[in-house]
């Protein structure tokens, strides 16, 4: 079966094309240039050896300047100078209400004494917010098992997408 146009009613081709050109200009534009940022975190991972027991707690506020109408985004977490680390956030607004879900949750990963990675940076996924155009979170430096028990130090960058 082929397809057939009936371009008989110019009129309405027009307009279909009008509309065409609008939905670009005003969406799709939105879309493709969004709001982009990359910077350093003033917060950082203090390091620690001997008897560490306690987690610690790094909290994170990053003013974002979109708002709510805005349609989904992602947030990138990497430690400096460091491979393989990176913890993301996507994030989207349903009817003006703030959701997200984490896709990957990494920032530092090292091996003890068992055969497989202890993750001992990463996002409290419980504690992600959005209000007033600041995103904030918890950046949890946990401890690990090597010869003692330590928590390493680090410095972290942040990039965002939103669309």
């Amino acid at each position: 079966m082929a397809l057939h146009i009936d371009t008989s009613n110019v009129t309405l081709m027009s307009e279909f094309k009008d509309a065409i050109e609008k939905y670009v200009q005003e969406y799709v534009s939105v879309v493709s240039y969004g709001v982009h940022e990359n910077q350093q975190l003033k917060a950082e991972a203090s390091e620690s050896s001997g008897n560490s027991t306690f987690k610690e707690t790094i909290a994170v506020s990053i003013n974002i300047n979109a708002p709510n109408t805005m349609h989904w985004g992602i947030l990138n977490v990497k430690r400096i100078n460091e491979t393989n680390s990176l913890s993301q956030i996507i994030f989207w607004w349903d009817n003006n209400e703030f959701k997200y879900r984490i896709s990957y949750n990494s920032l530092l990963a090292r091996y003890g004494y068992a055969t497989y990675p202890n993750i001992i940076q990463y996002i409290d996924s419980n504690t992600i917010t959005f209000k007033n155009n600041v995103l904030s979170f918890n950046i949890i430096n946990d401890i690990y098992l090597d010869a003692g028990t330590h928590r390493m130090g680090g410095k972290f960058e942040v990039d965002y997408h939103i669309w």
